[in-house]
């Protein structure tokens, strides 16, 4: 009896193995889930991006299942009770192809800048959800949360570097910058021209006598 009793028990548990091995593998059904977790906020400050109506984010996600042979759709939709943005402010496919042969593939959001965002912040929540072809995956990497904004804040390139010849930030002396040099996108400038185009915005600010709500403002330069 106790033998019996054994090979039953190894039985289930091969049957058990044999059941969650076939999980997205040899199943008829396929699931798409994002790389990232539920967790995991995104944040864009649209200021870093000077000039920028519309910025594109891309996010990854995931076949779990048999690999295609063509391209099959699968559905995103808004989460509206985590969302707070408007249509207006955003945009994206709402039935992306998950490419043929691959298990990894990718979709764009692209966010749109609109004078509200100086003031607040808002959030974006989209979520895979079931169609014909494609259910929703694993917990918690379900749907993705995007978080932005257009607060005043140093764009990318005022790195250190940038810091040498212009100073420290501020939203005046951005604003001079542009309108002295016609740039918006100080990204990959050598540092020689960094020094020329900081000694000019010294002068603008001077000629136009430019102040920083009445305060001076210093370009560490000569």
């Amino acid at each position: 009896m106790n033998r019996w009793f054994i090979i039953s028990i190894l039985l289930m548990i091969f049957l058990a193995s044999c059941e969650k091995d076939q999980i997205g593998r040899y199943d008829l059904e396929r699931y798409v889930y994002f790389t990232m977790t539920e967790e995991q906020d995104t944040v864009l400050a649209f200021s870093k991006y000077v000039g920028a109506e519309s910025y594109d984010l891309y996010f990854e996600v995931n076949l779990m299942g048999q690999l295609l042979t063509t391209p099959l759709a699968f559905k995103l939709a808004v989460v509206d009770t985590l969302t707070t943005a408007s249509p207006e402010q955003y945009d994206f496919d709402t039935q992306p192809l998950f490419g043929a042969n691959q298990d990894k593939d990718t979709i764009k959001v692209t966010l749109k800048k609109t004078p509200a965002l100086k003031d607040k912040e808002d959030t974006l929540t989209i979520a895979v959800v079931a169609n014909e072809n494609f259910n929703p995956g694993f917990e918690g990497k379900r749907y993705i949360k995007i978080r932005f904004n257009d607060k005043d804040a140093a764009p990318l390139w005022w790195d250190d570097t940038f810091k040498i010849y212009f100073g420290d930030y501020s939203r005046v002396k951005l604003d001079a910058l542009i309108a002295c040099i016609g740039i918006t996108d100080f990204t990959g400038v050598e540092e020689p021209l960094l020094r020329k185009y900081a000694i000019e915005l010294k002068k603008y600010i001077k000629d136009n006598n430019i102040t920083d709500n009445g305060k001076e403002i210093i370009i560490p330069v000569n």
